[in-house]
């Protein structure tokens, strides 16, 4: 959730939007269009092919539902999509997932690979996604908006 002067904005694509428009230097998207293309599918594999599969409410309704449980749901989900993310990230990895700055996959992966290791995913066998989120870490940016630097910060794995 972003709570900006003008309002609120709740869905990720909708935040690096209007962060983008806002902020545009430095860019979070690449210039060229195959770049800038490759950027936008990492990022909407984990926003959308990774992330709503973990959301708590998703995962509350299906223990409502009778699943005993819906953390192995969440774990399948991470490691597969991350998997793909990696298979991916691997053409065109540079420093960064694509290329040599950072782009809005870098800003989605740092938070998908927190939530991945939330629910007991081993993220070893994803080299690449490991060096790019190393690199994410050394920027200011990326360690003042990681989630264990915010007030409102749930420090125990969700249940």
């Amino acid at each position: 959730m972003l709570v900006t002067d003008e309002g609120t904005l709740t869905q990720s694509q909708a935040i690096l939007a209007y962060l983008e428009d806002r902020f545009p230097t430095p860019s979070l998207y690449p210039q060229a269009p195959w770049p800038r293309a490759r950027a936008n599918q990492l990022a909407e594999m984990m926003i959308s092919g990774i992330q709503p599969l973990q959301n708590l409410s998703v995962l509350a309704y299906l223990r409502a539902a009778g699943l005993d449980d819906p953390m192995a749901v969440a774990r399948h989900y991470n490691a597969r999509g991350l998997a793909g993310v990696e298979i991916v990230a691997r053409e065109t990895a540079g420093t960064f997932l694509v290329g040599g700055a950072p782009t809005i996959a870098d800003v989605c992966l740092v938070p998908q690979l927190f939530s991945a290791r939330r629910f007991g995913v081993d993220v070893a066998g994803y080299p690449t996604l490991l060096r790019v989120e190393a690199a994410c870490e050394t920027l200011p940016a990326f360690r003042n908006a990681h989630a264990d630097a915010q007030t409102d910060a749930v420090r125990e794995p969700p249940r």
